[in-house]
């Protein structure tokens, strides 16, 4: 089978489910009650089912199958034996060689395909969990992490904030235009054209305790956050164009102002006479990254790994700055230093893993904007310290976002299209 063979499937994520039940999943669950192909149990093989469906839908949309792992997974492998019976997928088997299981594939058949045909994309996911914390702990072995979901009360206050804005985005069409060509061959849309809905509910997820983290983030396959900033650009909130808006070097600034002390100028232009732009991006890479670890050593590592693995053409810049610098590690080295010193008055923040604090506190920014505009109905979508209006509400937005910031900050700050 040809297709069983294609490259690049969808990769099935079974803890993935769908919470709400579309017409398609009713009328097949119907079918599979009438046909007795599969005592079906809500409790067992509702989100199975849901789960399936929503990869199908994946499958129809971008012409490839899906990979799925079935290894002890029984009320998983008897609704996709009832799917197949009933003549909705084509599956066939993973095998074994030598202790490793071959991924399973399936995709859906004309009879399913049919279904799909006018809709857009199957109901979007409801997120339930209104504040989760991510705990880290070592596994028995001592090598890897896993880890552990806590679910908190949605009582907090920003429980019941949250919970009210997800109810309200709800209510609005966020649509986006996708073409070809837009989407890299391991992503989950690869091959997907045309305009689609998108998911922007949120959850606040914290890491490792509360207020540690508690960013906002999109948790679905369809969402805003998991968008390219090109592809960004083509959001619509009930059919109106929008804008981004994002406040200047935001953490910098906090930096600065938590220790009562003034910003000057762009913090990531260091090297104001350099006539390569791109150096400055390698400037916010190394500050980022100064807040993020924990040790110079760690620093260096991951600057290494950012510029000269992940993004060579701004390795490249950073050669062409440094030309007496021989080594990779030593032009790492010096830029980290040279960040160091413009801003020696934050030193103190540096290698300290300053963006515990730092994630909180936009996070707290994040949520009074957000609820400071719902109260004026005003559709805003969070990307963590940004948010997409439509244009029509650029001003008003920008307003509430620099009002926000001052009134917890006591300082002012710029906003700017992003």
């Amino acid at each position: 089978m040809e297709w069983f063979q294609h490259e690049n499937p969808i990769i099935c994520n079974v803890n993935y489910p769908y919470s709400e039940k579309s017409k398609i999943y009713l009328n097949i669950v119907k079918d599979i009650r009438n046909s007795k192909v599969l005592r079906f149990s809500d409790d067992f093989h509702s989100k199975h089912l849901n789960t399936i469906l929503t990869y199908c839908f994946l499958s129809y949309k971008c012409s490839r199958p899906v990979a799925i792992y079935l290894n002890g997974t029984k009320s998983l492998k008897s609704v996709l034996k009832a799917l197949e019976d009933l003549k909705y997928i084509k599956f066939k088997s993973g095998y074994k060689i030598r202790n490793f299981y071959q991924l399973s594939k399936f995709r859906p058949t004309e009879r399913l395909n049919s279904q799909f045909k006018n809709i857009n994309i199957i109901p979007l996911k409801d997120i339930l969990n209104v504040r989760i914390i991510t705990k880290k702990r070592k596994s028995a072995s001592g090598n890897n992490q896993t880890k552990e979901i806590t679910i908190l009360s949605s009582s907090t206050s920003d429980g019941k904030f949250i919970s009210s804005y997800n109810t309200f985005i709800k209510n609005q069409n966020i649509t986006c235009k996708f073409k070809e060509g837009d989407f890299k061959n391991n992503d989950h849309l690869y091959g997907f054209s045309g305009v689609f809905n998108l998911n922007s509910q949120i959850a606040r997820i914290y890491s490792e305790q509360e207020k540690v983290g508690g960013r906002l983030y999109n948790q679905d396959f369809f969402c805003v956050q998991h968008l390219s900033k090109k592809l960004r650009k083509r959001i619509k909130i009930n059919g109106e164009k929008t804008v981004e808006l994002d406040f200047e070097g935001l953490h910098p600034s906090m930096l600065y102002h938590l220790a009562s002390r003034e910003v000057s100028g762009d913090p990531y232009n260091i090297f104001p006479q350099a006539t390569d732009k791109n150096l400055r991006k390698c400037v916010k890479f190394s500050f980022n990254i100064l807040i993020n670890c924990s040790s110079d050593k760690e620093a260096i590592r991951a600057l290494n790994k950012a510029l000269f693995k992940e993004h060579p053409e701004l390795g490249e810049v950073l050669k062409n700055h440094y030309k007496g610098v021989a080594t990779v590690y030593k032009r790492c080295n010096t830029l980290l230093n040279d960040v160091k010193k413009y801003h020696s008055s934050i030193k103190s923040s540096f290698c300290s893993s300053a963006w515990k604090t730092l994630q909180f506190e936009d996070s707290e920014l994040m949520l009074e904007i957000l609820e400071t505009l719902m109260e004026k109905e005003i559709v805003a979508l969070p990307i963590h310290d940004s948010i997409i209006v439509q244009e029509r509400h650029e001003q008003i937005a920008k307003n509430v976002m620099k009002s926000t910031y001052f009134s917890k900050f006591k300082k002012n700050i710029n906003v700017k299209v992003s």
